[in-house]
């Protein structure tokens, strides 16, 4: 039995290193199905999901509410495009909407990298030429946006140049993002450091003192955590 799911791992392995492009470092297993936060390989092996498909699969491995949508779902309509409309799209954007807020609208993505996309996109459209702060060993994904807001320099450096305009913060000064790049209310004094007040003129900084073009918007990113993933 061992040799042969050692032989079944290994061809898989096979075929994926033949034709597969080698983005990812794979583990050595190949699941062939799961149950709630349970994985199974060939040979009936159990092992405990932790990762839950990178936050996908958060109701579980083949929940059977989730089975049963998806297989009535998929008896009548599989795919339209976002060229036409369809009624269970519509109704879940108001459902995601109404949590949030009654001007609330839904963008629909594949990905974390996509919705990260979409959010840099909006902020840029929103405030032209603005700057976006970002923590130092962030990932937000690897299209070319998403990469150039993830300072980590071995993902990095093979694609550069990267796309300009982000900023990078020490973790320890995430608190302090808004203050970077605006110049103090009080003495008009460039505004740079971590300090609470103003080196200058002592004028207590919050953010809220910033003029409107410098006050910052905030993008929160909750694919990883699951707060606001239904899918990737």
């Amino acid at each position: 039995m061992g040799e042969r799911v050692t032989s079944r791992l290994e061809e898989v392995r096979m075929l994926d290193a033949e034709h597969v492009m080698a983005t990812y470092a794979r583990q050595p297993a190949a699941f062939v199905r799961g149950e709630g936060a349970t994985l199974y390989d060939a040979d009936g092996e159990a092992y405990l999901d932790f990762l839950s498909g990178i936050s996908v699969c958060n109701a579980g491995h083949c929940h059977p509410r989730v089975v049963e949508a998806v297989r009535e779902q998929a008896g009548r309509l599989m795919h339209a495009s976002n060229l036409y409309l369809t009624e269970p799209a519509a109704r879940l954007a108001e459902r995601l909407a109404s949590s949030f807020g009654a001007d609330a609208k839904v963008f629909f993505g594949n990905s974390g990298a996509e919705a990260n996309e979409a959010a840099l996109k909006l902020a840029r459209k929103h405030r032209r030429g603005g700057e976006i702060v970002v923590l130092e060993g962030a990932f937000h994904g690897r299209t070319m946006g998403a990469l150039s807001a993830t300072p980590q320099e071995t993902k990095q450096e093979p694609f550069a140049p990267l796309v300009p305009g982000f900023v990078v913060v020490p973790r320890a000064d995430a608190r302090h993002c808004h203050r970077i790049g605006y110049t103090c209310p009080s003495c008009g004094k460039p505004i740079y450091e971590e300090s609470e007040q103003c080196p200058k003129c002592g004028t207590y900084l919050d953010g809220t003192d910033a003029p409107p073009q410098r006050r910052p918007l905030w993008i929160g990113l909750g694919v990883a955590a699951g707060a606001n993933t239904a899918s990737q």
